[in-house]
């Protein structure tokens, strides 16, 4: 009996910290703003909640119904935009050393 009732709260503080870092991002999707962690970190804070460890908001963004619901968000933390901060990043590099070939 006491196994299912400590397996009970545990599975409400998964279920609270899960709901937590769903109503920040639908706050960032409103308001425009991309869906980071740093971000949700802040908005849970800006929220009085207690901001979530890395690993519960990495496992909530991959649950289909996140992806589902903020589906341009997570377009843009996809492969297309580890591809554009790549060649962000060459063009910086380039940039700095000066090298008019590496472009």
């Amino acid at each position: 009996m006491q196994r299912q009732s400590r397996r009970e709260s545990l599975d409400e503080i998964i279920r609270r910290k899960n709901q937590s870092v769903m109503a920040a991002s639908q706050l960032l999707h409103d308001s425009g703003q991309t869906i980071t962690y740093d971000s949700i970190r802040e908005t849970q804070i800006r929220m009085g909640e207690e901001p979530v460890h890395k690993r519960v908001v990495q496992r909530v963004m991959s649950t289909p119904e996140w992806a589902q619901h903020f589906a341009e968000d997570a377009a843009k933390r996809g492969r297309g935009a580890r591809a554009m901060k790549a060649m962000e990043n060459f063009y910086k590099i380039a940039a700095t050393t000066n090298d008019p070939q590496a472009v």
